[in-house]
């Protein structure tokens, strides 16, 4: 975030601002055309390859199709605005050198807590 060095400390390397987005463009009748915006922390820990976490905030807004066909419920809009919320997520690649072939293990994970209601205005809740 500085350009120095002071946010390095132990096993963490550096603490970054961490800004996202996605813009889907489907054109098709039931698509959800999602858009969000995510901004947050990110820290880098000292490994080999690499391994990030992020915390940040997350909102979205989306298309629902079904609604203003059925009119359910009334005076409902297609395009849902969810609830700002919490994300959280890891970026990682470690290299497999032990291999002796340049192999890389690598992915990328996030969780998005819930988001308020859906496109029907139902608060959904899940069961286990």
């Amino acid at each position: 975030m500085s350009g120095t060095d002071t946010f390095q400390a132990g096993p963490l390397r550096d603490l970054s601002l961490y800004f996202g987005g996605d813009i889907n463009t489907k054109n098709t009748a039931f698509d959800p055309r999602k858009r969000s915006l995510t901004l947050g922390l990110q820290l880098a820990f000292d490994v080999p390859g690499y391994f990030n976490v992020a915390a940040a905030l997350y909102k979205e807004w989306n298309h629902n199709g079904i609604v203003p066909l059925i009119g359910y419920p009334p005076g409902n809009y297609e395009w849902v605005d969810f609830n700002p919320t919490a994300a959280f997520e890891a970026q990682y690649m470690q290299p497999m050198s032990f291999t002796g072939i340049p192999l890389r293990f690598s992915g990328f994970t996030n969780v998005i807590l819930p988001k308020g209601n859906d496109g029907f205005g139902v608060r959904r809740s899940r069961s286990c």
